[in-house]
């Protein structure tokens, strides 16, 4: 008997190399290749009797990862369907074999894929206390239109994104708030042309279901607790100094077993009048005492600090000086 072998390859100028039993010299395929015979001279295919051996090597070519033999109609995995079909392994050249053995005629496409990146875009947040992060988009560079297809997108659905650290990062120079690193796992591909390609983290570079991008944590402005802070009233004493009550901070998360973070405010219960005299309508002739503009200059400290932002304070407040 005597039987026929058709292959393709899928893959833009990738090489398979048939090696038939006994030859020195091996016959080379280029991608992209629809199945068809193997044809040493034109007009003429290779037939093998029956036991006969090839052995088919397969190089990867630029930017691009070998995946496995197929039939040509994609049905089913010849090296699980077909015990005439062996795997070796890589040889010298590191380019990977396979033993085919001859008792039927054999079809084969071999596949492929071209390198994809990603570049995934991770939306920035208001600190939360957590390193949870958002992925907003994962745009593919690398695709290749016709060939091998476009109907390929980066899947992040199942994704997890987290930030490097749940606080807010600080420039060490200009000591203002800067991005910081988001590591991605979980990417994969989809679409109807999904198999001709794999994702790699560089191009021409290794497989990788992950990514790595930047983005920025913003502190949480936080809220007085009610009522809010006031200025007291003081009968004159000589001096400017005003007293500030009801400066409380509410919205401070609790990240760390229920323990609010540690946030305080400082500055916070004095304040000064514009100076240390009682103000009047119009003194002498009007003497109804009238309120006077207290300043009032907080801050936050405490280990957590860098993670808020002070509540809209009131940079100035309304306050009376009696007389003595």
């Amino acid at each position: 008997n005597e039987y026929t072998l058709d292959i393709g390859v899928i893959g833009q100028g990738q090489k398979v190399y048939v090696w038939v039993d006994g030859g020195t010299t091996a016959y080379e395929l280029t991608g992209n290749r629809e199945c068809a015979p193997v044809e040493p001279v034109s007009g003429q295919y290779l037939t093998f009797t029956h036991g006969e051996t090839v052995t088919l090597e397969v190089e990867e070519v630029g930017c691009w990862s070998w995946d496995a033999w197929y039939y040509c109609d994609f049905s089913s995995d010849p090296l699980a369907d077909d015990e005439d079909f062996t795997y070796l392994g890589p040889n010298a050249q590191g380019n990977i074999e396979y033993e085919l053995v001859f008792r039927s005629d054999k079809e084969l496409k071999g596949l492929f894929q071209k390198h994809l990146t990603v570049d995934v875009v991770v939306e920035d947040k208001i600190y939360d206390g957590t390193t949870d992060a958002t992925i907003v988009s994962a745009p593919l560079t690398g695709i290749s239109i016709p060939l091998p297809g476009g109907d390929v997108w980066c899947d992040f659905s199942g994704a997890t994104a987290e930030f490097d650290s749940w606080d807010v990062a600080y420039d060490g120079i200009t000591g203002l708030v800067t991005d910081q690193p988001v590591y991605i796992d979980g990417l994969f591909l989809a679409g109807t042309d999904a198999m001709f390609y794999i994702l790699v983290d560089e191009m021409c570079g290794d497989p990788t279901d992950e990514a790595e991008t930047d983005a920025t944590i913003n502190p949480l402005e936080l809220t007085y607790c009610a009522p809010g802070p006031e200025a007291v009233d003081k009968i004159y004493d000589g001096n400017s100094d005003a007293v500030i009550t009801g400066a409380s901070l509410c919205g401070i998360i609790d990240k760390d077993l229920d323990i609010p973070d540690d946030v305080y405010l400082v500055n916070h219960t004095m304040g000064y009048f514009s100076d240390r005299n009682v103000a009047y309508v119009d003194y002498p002739t009007d003497r109804t005492v009238i309120d006077k503009t207290v300043t009032w200059s907080p801050g936050l400290a405490g280990a957590d600090a860098g993670n808020y932002l002070l509540p809209p304070t009131p940079t100035s407040f309304q306050a009376m000086i009696t007389p003595r």
